[in-house]
């Protein structure tokens, strides 16, 4: 998107995506592991209800984050919603596509249950400074 390469996405401007800090998944891991209480169950460490955010506005906040920093948006804003959508001529996207055109919703009751004193910051809150991240090391690690 940043270069203007994508313009279309499989999926539907509302599809929501669970997105979460790694060092909330690294914390809850480690807290997991040290609790007898944990042992056998699953844990989903997700954004939970509520905190799932549509693709429409991650994009949305990528753009207002490009503007921001000076950078045009001019040729990254046309990046249409087609459930239709076919992505044949592109291999780009082949490693998302389960993740774009699946809706999925995790049981994170165990992980609340266990985790009572934190809890995944709010993608809005964090979703910001990683695009912000991003621009500035032009998406190198």
């Amino acid at each position: 998107i940043d270069r203007g390469q994508l313009t279309a996405l499989p999926c539907r401007a509302d599809f929501e995506l669970d997105i979460v800090p790694a060092d909330y998944v690294a914390e809850a891991i480690v807290t997991l592991a040290g609790l007898s209480e944990s042992a056998g169950k699953t844990f989903h460490l997700t954004a939970g209800n509520g905190n799932r955010l549509p693709l429409e506005e991650l994009i949305g906040i990528f753009l207002h984050e490009r503007e921001r920093r000076g950078r045009s948006t001019r040729a990254v804003g046309g990046v249409r919603f087609d459930p239709a959508h076919s992505t044949s001529g592109s291999k780009r996207l082949d490693p998302y596509m389960p993740y774009l055109t699946c809706p999925k919703a995790f049981d994170d009751g165990n992980a609340r249950a266990m985790l009572k004193s934190f809890e995944a910051a709010p993608c809005r809150e964090f979703f910001p400074r990683i695009v912000r991240y991003a621009l500035d090391s032009e998406f190198r690690a």
